[in-house]
């Protein structure tokens, strides 16, 4: 009896002096990765004078192909007043809009939805793709930015790009507010032993508390007044594996996700259908389940075309001719 209680507390004291050393661990590591960061003039991503923005793309940054303009957008410089003849397309979201360290520009969802546009358009309209996404964007900054910035440039479009990791800003140095289990060991075990599992949990589950689902609606409705003032469309992409849906529920955020719009009375549309039918989503782990690749950005532009098409938020001069077919627009 002795022996398994002696047994027992070893145990627990062993447990314990890992726990204290991973958390020890882990607050240096996040201390030095903030005492290396670059000066503010070197970095991408800053801090924000606006605190519903907690932080923001740095106007001016160049790096390896990816640039940002003097007015803070993940794009080349773009006039503040909007040309004649100009359909202009205002994008909010996270990474996947913003495209940082990710595919070359021209690869994207939302430029090549502008040249999908510009090539039925033959001249007789400009189609203008402006980017207000930023890596780590929750649904509410996503909506503050649209508030902000991209109303300011007079856009005829809004389009709200989500993904399931957007109830809370994903960590950054400068946020980490989506819940974590409390327990280092655990998630540390949780990771060696189900790494997919783990980080579904990390992307994902973590951030469908009660907080965050009432940012989700917040956004939703945010989205929905603003829709009084542009026509707003809020796209849902989806987790790139599988066994997601299969196995862990997230079709059920997915229908949480519409039943908000709905409730709101905002414009949705849902990538999920779409993306399977392309056998986009993957069966296979490691991979990245969160930013599609080439194939996956133009299906999201193709359905975006067909939706804004049914909406009837088109002009005119970028309508199909009678018996032109969806495939006879695209390369």
């Amino acid at each position: 009896m002795l022996g398994t209680l002696l047994a027992s507390v070893s145990l627990v004291v062993l447990f314990g002096a890992i726990e204290v050393g991973l958390r020890v661990y882990h607050g240096v590591k996040q201390r030095a990765a903030l005492d290396r960061l670059p000066p503010l003039s070197e970095r991408a991503v800053v801090p924000s004078e606006d605190p519903d923005l907690l932080f923001e793309f740095n106007p001016g940054f160049r790096k390896q192909g990816f640039s940002v303009n003097s007015l803070g957008m993940a794009d080349e410089e773009v006039s503040r007043d909007k040309p004649p003849g100009t359909f202009r397309m205002a994008f909010v979201g996270d990474s996947v809009s913003a495209n940082f360290g990710l595919r070359p520009r021209p690869e994207i969802y939302l430029e090549l939805l502008a040249d999908r546009l510009n090539r039925r358009a033959d001249g007789a309209l400009r189609f203008e793709s402006l980017n207000f996404g930023v890596n780590a964007y929750s649904i509410l900054q996503g909506l503050r930015m649209a508030q902000t910035r991209a109303l300011g440039l007079d856009p005829d479009l809004i389009v709200a790009q989500l993904s399931l990791n957007d109830p809370h800003p994903s960590d950054t140095d400068y946020a980490r507010v989506a819940p974590m289990h409390p327990l280092r060991l655990r998630n540390l075990l949780f990771r060696v032993a189900r790494p997919d599992r783990f980080w579904g949990y990390y992307f994902v589950d973590r951030n469908y508390d009660d907080q965050g689902w009432s940012h989700v609606r917040r956004g939703m409705q945010g989205f929905a007044a603003l829709a009084r003032v542009r026509p707003v469309l809020v796209v849902l992409f989806p987790y790139l594996y599988e066994p997601g849906y299969r196995d862990w529920g997230y079709a059920a955020l997915h229908a949480g996700y519409r039943q908000e719009a709905e409730a709101a009375g905002v414009e949705f549309v849902d990538l999920l259908g779409s993306f399977r039918s392309a056998g986009l989503l993957a069966e296979t782990w490691p991979t990245d389940p969160l930013h599609p690749d080439a194939e996956g950005h133009a299906v999201a532009a193709g359905v975006l075309e067909s939706e804004l098409e049914v909406r009837g938020w088109l002009p005119r001069a970028a309508e199909r001719n009678p018996g032109e077919t969806a495939s006879e627009t695209r390369p």
